[in-house]
């Protein structure tokens, strides 16, 4: 606990800049040896009997045939597995990859509201940063956090269209990678010798189009996809390709009032004086996203079975999503002192108060007239955003199956994983002073709203500045993975034994840039830019708020004046060392595993019980900063090195307790490792000139892993009507979370006296414990009458808390935690339409920490937020099927607010969003 890194070793710069082709080449040499070995082996080997299949084969499609598929992936899984599965080749119910695993048990999600991050996941009560997430189990790189917390996967970045299914891995396995504390989302994508429709023909495409439109802005996109697959008349070599092309429109609304705390507010009635102690609006930003995303996806893959030995896939990812945004902000700045700090307002008139301020000490309601608020105190300011975020995915790789011998099969894996990240940041921005004397600020309601009259006057505006910023993260990783499974014959107690190692490698290059401003051409950007344009939609429309229109800036007028706004770039405006690093991780495990087939008291028990044995080692560059006790600021590049073994053991169980029910049990132990920049040298050292108020903020490259003792029991009943009843119980005990914080009276390798240091440690321990319910059941064999009727309902409980009570000075649970989540989803299935109806429910939930470690002096929460959508599919001929979608049928807006309910943070206006899609096969 609380260790903290305080060495300074120094060297040059050493850039992992690996060539992505030397790579992709020594990766294509290892898969080639393989293939070119297996292929000789094949044409020696005698093909051996099939094995019967583990899983039911499942022939029913659509709706109820993909929700089937999921429950039989989890009857026969060696852990807690959930899943989704298509409805038809490349064809999901949902439109994303968050919608559609959302409605598994334990999972909810944060979709990208603010076109910030990206769509997240959080797993049993744990937030996206302690999700594993991979596709074919190899992982995937993230651009996090506009280039931060790299960890959390953005799912957006991929479209459901060219893949075959999701898991979600609950539980934990030693022959599986690590999964997080969370656990595991792995996406999959297809092998075409399995795909259902080349059983019967050797070649099928489909070709899907589809619109939508937003009732924001009512603009409409495009998406097209195409997926094409074959196989040979032996059945032992196929392929596929899948594209998806789109431009979209996607429209939000979103207020947002940033708070300062602690103010002194004077109110006086008939003379005499009172004064509170406040939490009171430093300013109030009217923010319409606008946005056009792009997409390029494709996926393809080869599979060859040479002989009933053999099985060679190669797959290939690429996803390409260029979310380009437009912004025309408006804002309303409260000058904290003059505003709040040292004013009287005037309450002696009943019922018109000069201000007022709710039991939670929030300040709800000012009117400037009614105090001495003088000139300088209230500023507008408007601004025309460009903002662009481009995220580029590629996976490839090559794995083989391979059984020796009837006791000895092997599997091994090869892959390339990587990752270019691109923001580009520019506006234009003008300000004007404002009259107190007519200005108001309304919080009463659930939604704020200021009267500005003069606001809406192009008289007294000046031009403030124009100002670019760009952010780039590069990641690669490379990984090789050898598995090897020995079955045994006539053993009691053991069916096989699993062992094997894996090796990874991950290079991250993140660098962001200084914020470049330029105030050149005031008069002339006046006369060009701002000229009366206004806002062209109503903002929040049918909130009643003000300013619901407001003056907007012209963007391409003004780099018709000033065209360095669009042409600065890296060279111009440089690279801020405060928010850039570079870091390689190298991951080695190996692991055993044994595989449990008996029986207890005449009832059948499998499962596994095994170890995983995990070596990490981190090495980062950053850029460090030493200012002198004269105000002398000296750079070097700092290089820090940091390694650990983590011990990973599991026990999986299930006992059949006949042939319709099951209970299982798991025992593990998982881990999430530190984000990347938390680890980063990124040191800016202050001495003081008397040796008493010396500082330092850092990274900690002694952090160490967050670790997870996992209990999981889950009783399944899977009942000759069709239905399937899951109910799961789970605790977690956390160890080692990590927050910034700042220490007093520190020691400093390399400095003398005590020091002040800022952070990141690891600080307190925890607990997450719940319960999932969930029933799938078709209506058919319940009661004939209702054949096509179906439903598949869940609820999921969490309750989660720190050990230290003054985490988040709040006493709230883990961030990414609502304690009430709802799924259900009734559909009806006829030979030519069907129609599905699903409602998502999910509890207010915590965001983010506040108090110690925070960016917010109080914690941060999202209200409540449930949505309803509708589909409706049909099929008007053979081969052509139409489908209609309602999203967000409800119109449900999101609230985020601080520790209370009466200081309003966000508010999102998302719309409704109707699309309409055509299929052919052929």
């Amino acid at each position: 606990m609380n260790k903290v890194y305080t060495g300074e070793r120094m060297m040059s710069l050493n850039f992992h800049n690996k060539n992505k082709l030397a790579i992709a080449i020594s990766m294509a040499v290892f898969s080639t040896g393989v293939l070119n070995t297996s292929l000789a082996a094949a044409q020696e080997s005698q093909k051996n009997a099939e094995q019967p299949s583990e899983v039911e084969v499942i022939e029913v499609q659509g709706i109820y045939g993909s929700l089937k598929d999921a429950a039989q992936i989890k009857r026969y899984a060696d852990t807690v597995v959930d899943a989704v599965t298509s409805e038809d080749i490349g064809e999901f119910s949902d439109d994303s990859i968050a919608g559609a695993i959302q409605r598994i048990p334990g999972v909810q999600i944060e979709t990208d509201d603010a076109g910030t991050d990206g769509d997240r996941v959080s797993i049993r009560g744990l937030g996206p940063e302690f999700v594993n997430s991979t596709i074919n189990g190899r992982r995937l790189l993230s651009s996090g956090n506009e280039g931060k917390n790299l960890r959390k996967m953005n799912f957006n970045a991929f479209p459901p269209s060219v893949l075959s299914g999701v898991r979600v891995v609950k539980g934990s396995t030693a022959s599986r990678p690590e999964s997080g504390l969370a656990g595991q989302v792995d996406l999959q994508t297809m092998k075409p010798l399995d795909l259902r429709k080349l059983r019967k023909k050797d070649m099928f495409t489909s070709v899907g189009v589809r619109t939508d439109i937003n009732d924001i802005d009512e603009e409409p996109g495009i998406r097209f996809n195409i997926i094409s697959a074959f196989r040979n008349d032996d059945s032992d070599l196929g392929g596929y390709v899948a594209l998806e092309a789109s431009d979209e429109h996607k429209s939000r609304d979103q207020m947002r009032i940033n708070w300062g705390d602690n103010y002194s507010i004077t109110q006086e009635v008939n003379g005499e004086s009172e004064t509170v102690t406040a939490r009171a609006p430093k300013n109030v930003t009217f923010n319409p996203i606008r946005e056009t995303p792009s997409r390029l996806a494709i996926a393809t893959g080869i599979q060859y079975q040479p002989n009933a030995d053999i099985d060679i896939n190669w797959d290939f990812m690429y996803s390409n999503y260029n979310n380009e945004s437009t912004r025309n902000q408006f804002q309303i700045n409260m000058n904290q002192n003059k505003v709040w700090s040292n004013p009287v307002y005037d309450q002696s008139e009943a019922g018109n108060p000069g201000i007022v301020v709710d039991e939670n000490g929030t300040v709800r309601y000012a009117n400037l007239a009614q105090s001495n608020v003088g000139a300088g105190s209230v500023a507008a300011r408007t601004t025309a955003t460009k903002y662009d975020n481009e995220t580029t995915n590629l996976v490839t790789g090559i794995n083989v199956d391979w059984i020796f011998s009837y006791a000895l099969k092997g599997n091994f894996d090869a892959y390339l994983s990587t990752l270019d990240y691109e923001q580009d940041l520019r506006f234009v921005r003008f300000e004007k002073d404002l009259d107190p004397s007519t200005f108001i600020y309304d919080g009463t309601g659930s939604i704020a709203s200021i009267t500005a009259p003069d606001a809406d006057i192009l008289e007294g505006y000046e031009y403030s500045r124009a100002s670019i910023r760009q952010i780039a993260a590069e990641g690669e990783n490379f990984g090789l993975t050898a598995d090897f499974e020995y079955a045994f014959d006539n053993n009691d107690l053991l069916s096989s034994v699993y062992f094997g190692a894996h090796f990874d490698r991950t290079d991250i290059d993140s660098k962001r840039s200084n914020s470049g401003a330029l105030t050149d051409f005031g008069d002339e950007m006046l006369g060009a830019a701002l000229i009366g344009d206004r806002l062209p939609e109503e903002f929040i429309e049918g909130e009643n708020i003000s300013p619901s229109s407001y003056l907007v800036p012209l963007y391409s007028s003004a780099v018709t004046i000033d065209p360095r706004i669009e042409s600065y770039s890296w060279d111009e405006i440089g690279v801020d060392p405060d928010q850039s690093y570079e870091m390689t991780e190298d991951i080695f495990a190996i692991y055993g595993q044994a595989n449990l087939y008996t029986e207890v008291f005449g009832l059948p028990l499998t499962g596994n019980v095994g170890m995983r044995a995990v070596y990490t080692d981190n090495e980062a560059t950053a850029l460090q900063e030493v200012e002198t006790e004269s105000g002398e600021v000296t750079e070097g590049l700092v290089t820090t090195q940091s390694d650990y073994w983590e011990y990973l053991p599991s026990l999986n169980l299930n006992l059949a307790l006949n042939d319709e029910m099951s209970l299982r049990l798991g025992l593990s132990r998982t881990m999430s490792r530190p984000d990347y920049q938390d680890i980063a040298p990124i040191n800016r050292i202050k001495l003081d000139i008397d040796g008493d108020d010396n500082s330092a903020v850092i990274g900690n490259p002694s952090l160490n892993p967050m670790t997870s003792e996992n209990l999981d029991v889950t009783f399944e009943y899977y009942s000759k009507y069709d239905s399937a009843f899951i109910l799961s119980g789970f605790y977690k005990e956390i160890d080692d979370f990590i927050i910034k914080d700042t220490l007093v009276d520190q020691t400093f390798a390399g400095y003398d006296g005590l020091w002040e240091l800022t952070t990141n440690i690891n600080y307190s321990d925890g607990t997450a414990e719940g319960v999932e319910i969930g029933l799938l059941q078709p209506l058919e064999k319940l009661v004939p009458a209702l054949a096509g009727f179906g439903f598949s309902v869940n609820y999921t409980y969490v309750d989660s808390k720190f050990d230290r009570e003054n985490v988040g000075d709040a006493g709230f649970g883990f961030p990414g935690s609502s304690k009430d989540n709802f799924n259900f989803v009734g559909f009806y299935e006829a030979d030519w339409y069907k129609v599905r109806v699903a409602y998502t429910y999910r509890g207010s939930f915590f965001r983010s920490l506040g108090g110690t470690g925070s960016q917010s002096s109080t914690s941060r929460f999202s209200g409540e937020q449930e949505k309803l959508n509708v589909n409706v599919s049909f099929k008007p001929i053979k081969n052509l099927s139409v489908k209609l979608s309602a999203n967000n049928v409800t119109d449900d807006k999101r609230r985020d607010f601080y520790g209370d309910e009466s200081t309003f943070l966000d508010y999102f206006d998302r719309g409704r969003t109707y699309s309409a899609s055509l299929k052919y096969n052929f």
